[in-house]
């Protein structure tokens, strides 16, 4: 963050005129040069500042301690933001300004006040003061400046602290994943100090890093990461664009779903565990082991798919589905008209019957009803015979023998033709055999 904020602007001179915090670091420095023109020497003049920079920390042994424990002061130092939303336009706070931090629920100021005299207050003052001293909670500590806003990224109720953390924290930002979903709060850190252990017996903290400077906040922090919302596999937050009036940058959800087919955008690789080889008594590999492939980060990538006409297989080559990009009459916030994705048929309509069989119906090129009917006929194998009349044996005697001509098949009362349809030759329940024969001259 940036930190040419220095601090609110103060009152000075007997006429109480007022000095902007610009002007009054500018006076300092210059002071503060002067006086190291003119006595270089001087013990002063070797130091970087009189004045400690703001959120500079000192670590320090809790008096009495054993085994010891260890504390840090934080100098004061000040947090200054900016924002045009709705929030910030109806808040006490208003739309730009500067928030005092806290520590332990006093306020930071508190230790810059002048030393009360009073019995009372001098009590009051000196517990403050001790509450203003930040437990650090291991040798390898982390202090943060710790702003908490709302779903628009305005400090929320003017809450800023320095916390002391064990681990290291990730802010949150502020974000709404999609109209019908929770909005999220911000809970930004802004570090201070990073400690760890020095080489003493037994160690304690000595700082790593120090960040100094009074912090500027302004409306929109773009630290979004695209990792999806916990407990919801799939979903992905996607840059959605900058509203101006807002001053506020959007995001989009998308949700990846789990379903049947092919999807049109890629569910994530769920990853797969390791398989051991198999060996038999001996210990020769019988069959192989296939090694751990890890799950797919979310927000890693998101694939896309197109979705193609489908094609007839019909000789006058209409298609049966058609996508087509259609534009509609609506706006988007740019005054540019939204557009969709149509998916429709041929504007074939037909309904077919087939006696005995089915019924089917075609809506918009697509087989809307296909309703097969029941058969309750009989099943018969008519025989046809024919006899040859046409020779007479001597002493006059008709003589005749039956040679078979055809076999015909009926099945739930439906002609199927000449030829066997029963599987296996093995002939259907309640079947009827009947003969039939013909006389040839």
């Amino acid at each position: 963050m940036a930190n040419s904020f220095t601090r609110p602007p103060r009152v000075v001179g007997g006429n109480k005129q007022t000095i902007s915090a610009k002007d009054f670091n500018a006076l300092s420095r210059a002071i503060e040069e002067l006086q190291n023109t003119i006595s270089p020497s001087s013990p002063k003049s070797k130091r970087r500042n009189a004045q400690l920079d703001p959120f500079w920390t000192t670590i320090s042994q809790v008096e009495g301690s054993d085994p010891a424990t260890y504390e840090v002061s934080v100098k004061l130092g000040y947090l200054s933001y900016q924002s045009n939303t709705p929030a910030a336009q109806a808040s006490d706070l208003g739309t730009t300004g500067w928030i005092v931090p806290t520590i332990n629920g006093i306020s930071m100021e508190r230790g810059e006040e002048v030393t009360p005299t009073q019995p009372d207050a001098l009590a009051l003052f000196k517990a403050d003061l001790k509450k203003l001293k930040l437990p650090l909670p291991a040798n390898e500590s982390w202090v943060y400046l710790r702003v908490k806003t709302d779903v628009d990224g305005f400090p929320k109720d003017g809450e800023v602290t320095v916390e002391a953390f064990d681990e290291a924290q990730e802010s949150i930002h502020h974000i709404r994943l999609s109209p019908e979903s929770d909005e999220e709060e911000g809970d930004y850190f802004f570090l201070i100090l990073k400690t760890k252990a020095d080489e003493s017996d037994p160690p304690r903290p000595i700082a790593e890093r120090r960040i100094t400077g009074n912090r500027e906040m302004p409306n929109q922090l773009i630290e979004i990461l695209n990792l999806g919302e916990e407990g919801e596999a799939g979903r992905q937050e996607v840059y959605k664009g900058y509203d101006v009036a807002l001053d506020k940058h959007d995001v989009r959800a998308v949700l990846q779903q789990q379903t049947l087919g092919v999807p049109i955008i890629e569910p994530l690789d769920p990853g797969k565990d390791a398989v051991p080889p198999k060996l038999n008594e001996e210990g020769v590999v019988i069959t192989p082991g296939e090694p751990a492939i890890p799950p797919e980060k979310p927000g890693d990538y998101i694939r896309w798919r197109t979705i193609a006409d489908r094609s007839s297989e019909g000789s006058d080559g209409n298609p049966q589905v058609i996508v087509e990009e259609m534009e509609s009459d609506q706006e988007d916030e740019t005054g540019r008209k939204r557009k969709f994705v149509k998916v429709r048929g041929n504007a074939v309509n037909e309904a077919h019957s087939d006696v005995g069989l089915f019924d089917i119906n075609v809506v918009d090129g697509l087989v809307t009803l296909f309703a097969p009917k029941v058969q309750t006929g009989k099943n018969l194998n008519l025989s046809i015979y024919y006899l040859d009349v046409s020779s007479l044996i001597s002493g006059g005697t008709w003589t005749w023998a039956p040679s078979l001509k055809q076999k015909l098949y009926w099945r739930n009362g439906l002609y199927v033709g000449n030829a066997n349809p029963d599987v296996g030759g093995i002939p259907p329940a309640g079947l009827v055999e009947q003969d039939l024969f013909e006389l040839t001259p």
